[in-house]
């Protein structure tokens, strides 16, 4: 879910760049990812227990390695290229690496350094670390050496590469959660600029990330991190400009990310369609979007044959739910993208009931995912407010459970757009709320559509637990989603 709610912004923000419809987007393009009535808003919030987890604040500054003083200390190591070797090649690794100390740093940290690397315990392969307390007079409690493995830019001069910078921000924050630090310097490597920047600090908001909300608060209470402040050191006075805009536009950012992991982290009796539905209704408020929830009769007129069925067995009412955001003054054509997700709070696979080991029922709390995304996204979106791109959220909440009233295996359905649909399986209940939400955003008449979805099993026999599956028949915008 972190992943892809980065892609949908990176995403969107690119076509806010987009001078015209006709650049690479084919009209009405869809995308689909396989994912591993009035009342006073928070109502619901506080009949059934859902809160928000706590965010760490970090305050980010930039300065230079040899005049800084604080807890830690964190110098990252790229893994260098040695030629092929027989035998072993040890030395050269260590004697290789004692070439990237930092220059910068005083002669005494530097000669620290330099004896760690001599024990041959740190190779700088990717997420290693060593970590050595440090004692005297030093300006620093701690010396962290974090290894990022082999430049996948070959050596070539530039700013860090994504997957490696997020990967530095990430064992930052565990190293920080593991000392207990409260000042941390990182000296940076030559080129990094503000997407590098932005990347590691979205890595470390993503390892900082905890939830403690629904468990037994131990005696004196959670440790609370002292971990709240983070200086760039050596960087470039362009990174040093910026740096307090590209901290504001990574918050935003790192903030729909921690809203669509307490939605998936949530238990589906806290989370119910009501709950979510007035999450929806209260970011519109905070953040200046559109907002329309659908109940049951509006979703009758609209003849929703295939989102009403999977519903229809729970004591909940359906909550069809569609944010927008529209740019401020745009100086260009507006391109506009509908992201759909489906929201699922509960699966109980209906009368075709999850049984039996590996059904994972007790798990299906995360079935909701697509939908986390989509209004994680809708965060971001709403606080950056790119130029130029209209985006419509749409996500179609209820629960797929069992009762008189629930649908049953050989009915059938018919959708929106007056597809019939044989019900074979009811644990195939994805399809048919995400079919009607489909054909409501075709009507809005947008350029794009992508949707999200934790829609079978069989995506995890397939590719695993760490990939998403992706179709499309439009080759430009998978392009477009494989860069994001």
């Amino acid at each position: 879910t972190t992943s892809i709610c980065c892609i949908l912004f990176t995403f969107v923000a690119m076509q806010s760049l987009r001078k015209s419809l006709s650049f690479s987007l084919t009209h009405r393009s869809l995308l689909t990812l396989q994912l591993s009535s009035n009342r006073m808003i928070s109502t619901h919030l506080q009949m059934q227990g859902y809160t928000s987890s706590v965010t760490t604040k970090i305050e980010v500054t930039t300065g230079d390695s040899h005049s800084f003083k604080g807890d830690l200390l964190v110098i990252p190591f790229y893994k260098p290229q040695l030629p092929k070797s027989d035998g072993d090649d040890s030395e050269q690794l260590i004697a290789a690496l004692k070439t990237m100390i930092p220059t910068g740093i005083s002669e005494s940290l530097s000669a620290i350094v330099s004896d760690i690397l001599s024990e041959q315990n740190f190779k700088a392969d990717a997420t290693s670390k060593q970590v050595l307390r440090i004692s005297g007079s030093l300006p620093v409690k701690y010396i962290a050496l974090v290894g990022l493995g082999p430049n996948p830019k070959k050596g070539s001069s530039g700013d860090i590469e994504v997957t490696t910078a997020a990967r530095l921000g990430r064992s930052i924050a565990t190293i920080a959660k593991d000392t207990n630090v409260e000042n941390i310097g990182v000296v940076m490597l030559p080129g990094t600029s503000n997407p590098g920047i932005t990347q590691l600090l979205l890595g470390v908001h993503d390892a900082s990330y905890t939830d403690n909300r629904f468990k037994k608060v131990p005696p004196g209470g959670f440790k609370i991190p002292k971990f709240k402040s983070l200086s760039f050191l050596d960087c470039s006075e362009k990174v040093a400009a910026d740096i307090q805009l590209t901290n504001k536009l990574t918050e935003w950012v790192a903030s729909g990310v921690h809203f669509a992991k307490d939605l998936v982290g949530a238990p589906s009796n806290s989370k119910t369609p009501l709950v979510i539905a007035d999450l929806a209704r209260q970011m519109a408020t905070e953040h200046n979007l559109e907002v329309k929830v659908l109940g049951e009769k509006e979703c009758k007129e609209l003849n929703m044959g295939g989102y009403l069925a999977v519903q229809q067995g729970s004591k909940f009412p359906p909550q069809f739910i569609h944010l927008t955001y529209k740019p401020e003054n745009p100086s260009a054509e507006v391109v506009k993208v509908a992201l759909i997700g489906k929201g699922l709070t509960f699966d109980s696979g209906g009368y075709n009931l999850k049984a039996g080991a590996g059904s994972m029922i007790e798990l299906m709390k995360f079935d909701m995912g697509g939908c986390a995304a989509v209004l994680g996204c809708a965060k971001a979106i709403s606080q950056l407010r790119p130029k130029n791109v209209e985006v419509h959220f749409i996500t179609a909440v209820c629960e797929n459970m069992i009762s008189a009233e629930a649908m049953r295996p050989g009915d059938i359905l018919t959708a929106s757009n007056g597809k019939t649909i044989e019900v074979l399986n009811t644990d195939a209940e994805g399809r048919l709320t995400l079919s009607d939400a489909l054909v409501y955003a075709e009507k809005l008449q947008v350029d794009t559509i992508i949707d999200l979805a934790t829609l079978t099993g069989a995506c995890i026999v397939a590719l695993g637990e760490k990939l998403a599956g992706m179709y499309t028949a439009d080759n430009d915008l998978k392009a477009d989603i494989e860069n994001a």
